[in-house]
């Protein structure tokens, strides 16, 4: 088994966070929340229409690595990362809207 350096691994997995956020507040925020588009709009059927981005983006990562194309592997998976954290935070909103149901029956 290849052996990993644990520390090194986590301060590259902090900056990969890192990135992910920076793409996520940078230009591209700009670009696809202006006008009368919001991010919500984006998720139409909520946690469903976000799972659906994580799979492609996954699907793309899968691709990328066996094509041995580095640079769109780290670029698929910092979309992955976002993603899976707009499909988090969704879960979290129907969970609580869940429980807010619960304490109103």
């Amino acid at each position: 088994m290849n052996s990993v350096n644990t520390l090194l691994l986590w301060e590259h997995v902090h900056q990969a966070f890192k990135d992910a956020e920076a793409l996520r507040k940078g230009p591209r925020d700009k670009a696809y929340n202006s006008g009368g588009i919001g991010l919500g709009d984006y998720f139409p059927y909520g946690t469903k229409s976000a799972m659906h981005m994580v799979w492609l983006k996954a699907l793309r990562a899968v691709s990328c690595e066996e094509a041995g194309d580095k640079a769109a592997l780290q670029d698929s998976l910092l979309d992955l990362i976002n993603y899976a954290g707009f499909a988090c935070g969704l879960v979290d909103m129907e969970r609580k809207e869940e429980n807010s149901d619960e304490d109103l029956g």
